[in-house]
């Protein structure tokens, strides 16, 4: 998955600057929601680039290279999400964009005035909106993985143990946490 994702990474990029470079550039409204959606690519495809990394190292007996803390892993799931559910909206805003010019023949000073800033609100108020949720209702969690899962806790060591209840010795994390239940 991390090796995608750097792929992934290096073509969002070079995507970028070939608008960046155009001969229209950012001044048409399709290049700056293909940079929306390029950017919202980068933000879900560069956590998995840290191959592991990033999750708390108590998780580290069964999701190898597990050597930071549950705030770091928050933040990568954070990111992560943030730009999933972004890239869906503003993919959702492009089509609506070309439904706008194409079907309803709308000029470019209408969309532009009207129509634009909608097209970039709602994505980011949308995932602004969820990944706040998530982080609040501690919803962020590792994963077996090697990421970061939008779940409640339950690894391995938690499979035995009642809800919300810290497993004595190293580990830090509430089992269950997350879990709507309690």
């Amino acid at each position: 998955m991390g090796v995608m994702s750097i792929i992934s990474v290096i073509a969002s990029s070079l995507f970028i600057w070939m608008i960046l470079r155009s001969h229209d550039g950012l001044s048409i409204t399709s290049n700056r929601l293909l940079l929306g959606l390029c950017t919202a690519d980068i933000c879900f495809s560069l956590p998995f680039s840290f191959f592991g990394v990033m999750l708390p190292n108590e998780v580290g007996y069964y999701s190898w290279n597990a050597m930071e803390i549950m705030a770091t892993c928050q933040i990568q799931g954070f990111v992560n999400s943030f730009g999933s559910v972004c890239g869906i909206w503003y993919n959702a805003s492009l089509c609506l964009y070309y439904l706008a010019v194409v079907k309803y023949e709308k000029s470019d000073d209408y969309i532009r005035a009207k129509i634009e800033p909608f097209l970039y609100a709602v994505p980011l108020i949308i995932s602004a909106i969820c990944n706040v949720y998530m982080v609040a209702t501690g919803r962020i969690n590792a994963g077996g993985s090697g990421i970061y899962s939008v779940c409640y806790y339950d690894p391995p060591h938690c499979w035995e143990i009642e809800v919300f209840v810290v497993v004595e010795g190293v580990f830090d994390i509430p089992c269950g946490r997350g879990d709507t239940n309690f």
